[in-house]
């Protein structure tokens, strides 16, 4: 499935954001507790994050925080 497949099927949309570039946006209700999308990715510790940021490697706003000291 295709990038722009699986979105439409969320019922998310990528589009402009005024936060940073571009940002995914829901394009439909989404009822609480709905899962809307499973993101999978590297866990690493918010040292790590802090290192990969430092270097340019990752903007700030990349990170998601899904534990106390993991990030994906």
């Amino acid at each position: 499935m295709t990038k722009q497949r699986l979105l439409e099927v969320s019922g998310l949309e990528i589009r402009k954001s005024k936060i940073a570039d571009n940002g995914i946006f829901a394009n439909r209700s989404i009822s609480k507790g709905q899962t809307i999308l499973f993101l999978d990715g590297e866990e690493v510790s918010l040292k790590e994050i802090g290192r990969r940021i430092d270097q340019g490697i990752e903007k700030e706003c990349d990170p998601l925080q899904v534990d106390d000291e993991i990030y994906i």
